[in-house]
């Protein structure tokens, strides 16, 4: 008899200890999932925020954009290795088409005469679709 007690008390104190462990691990899992959901949070903002400087400085390149479109071309510009002059916007045009045939910004900027900022600005307008 004294046995029976023996075995029971045994399973009693190990079913406590598996209850006590699972109890444990639940509990470690809702912290871990409240950790992720306050990084996920953090992260939203920082997109908000990137999608907010983005819209800004899509704007303010459509504005360039617009503002060279708008100049006329005063005087041409020579172009290298005794190439014949060209107007800016003959040079921008150009520049797209040397772009649209797979030379590198540099490339092309060296080719033409332009700033490198200027030829790798056309190309993130027209993979833009402008």
């Amino acid at each position: 008899m004294e046995t029976n007690w023996q075995v029971f008390f045994i399973d009693g104190l190990f079913l406590l200890l598996a209850a006590g462990i699972g109890l444990w691990f639940k509990a470690w899992l809702r912290e871990q999932h409240e950790i992720i959901d306050q990084r996920l949070r953090v992260l939203e903002v920082h997109q908000k925020t990137l999608e907010l400087l983005s819209a800004r400085l899509q704007s303010a390149c459509l504005m360039l954009e617009q503002l060279v479109e708008a100049q006329q071309p005063a005087e041409t510009q020579p172009g290298r290795a005794g190439r014949a002059a060209r107007t800016e916007r003959d040079n921008y045009q150009q520049a797209r088409t040397l772009l649209g045939q797979g030379l590198s910004p540099s490339e092309v900027a060296r080719r033409l005469g332009l700033g490198l900022a200027e030829v790798e600005t056309l190309g993130r307008m027209m993979r833009r679709g402008e």
